[in-house]
């Protein structure tokens, strides 16, 4: 299924699980946190948007399933956040993949001159009313450069932000650094304590 179905899926679980709170141990569905990693953090974080963006939603004629004081945190790993920055980066190697993951989300050849790319854009959407969010990416082959700017708007905005990035002196965190405990230990092990340490205060 083309976009948005993800975001319709994640609508879908949050109803099922209201609807069938007993099954689950009467979840605390008024103390919510979303993430994701790669593209499930783009997902995760347009989800959240939804419910806390009055103009976002509208423009997807969206109508939010939960009080946006219901979710209190993001944790984002290694997303992308600025679909448009693809169009003007110098690697072509790049540019070609994305664009080929984007024709097949989207379900249209020149999806980034669509609207749906923009609305996808989560960067530009982002409020005050974003709740705390935990974000983390590696410094190669990944969207570092999207997380930062995600983590500096955040941060601008005044929304509780925690970043974890790292410089060249740790070498080479590829995509995905924070589940290779194998290649990188130090590394993953210190975005899984904060992790920890994130969701305990704000859950």
């Amino acid at each position: 299924k083309h976009y948005p179905a993800a975001l319709v899926q994640l609508g879908e679980v949050y109803e099922h699980l209201r609807a069938n709170a007993p099954r689950f141990g009467t979840p605390d569905l008024g103390r919510l946190a979303f993430g994701g990693d790669s593209a499930g953090a783009q997902i995760a974080l347009q989800f959240v948007l939804l419910q806390t963006n009055p103009a976002l939603a509208a423009a997807m004629y969206w109508h939010p399933q939960m009080p946006k004081e219901a979710i209190k945190a993001n944790v984002l790993y290694c997303g992308p956040y600025d679909l448009a920055a693809f169009a003007n980066t110098g690697s072509r190697v790049l540019r070609f993949f994305v664009h080929q993951l984007g024709w097949a989300y989207f379900g249209q050849r020149n999806w980034m001159k669509k609207p749906q790319a923009q609305q996808a854009s989560v960067l530009d959407h982002v409020t005050t009313a974003c709740p705390p969010t935990f974000l983390t990416d590696g410094n190669a082959f990944s969207f570092e450069k999207q997380g930062r700017a995600l983590y500096a708007k955040l941060t601008a905005l005044g929304v509780p932000a925690e970043g974890l990035f790292y410089g060249p002196e740790a070498g080479e965190l590829h995509h995905d650094y924070q589940f290779s405990f194998d290649k990188y230990p130090q590394q993953a092990e210190e975005c899984y304590q904060n992790t920890l340490a994130f969701l305990n205060r704000y859950l």
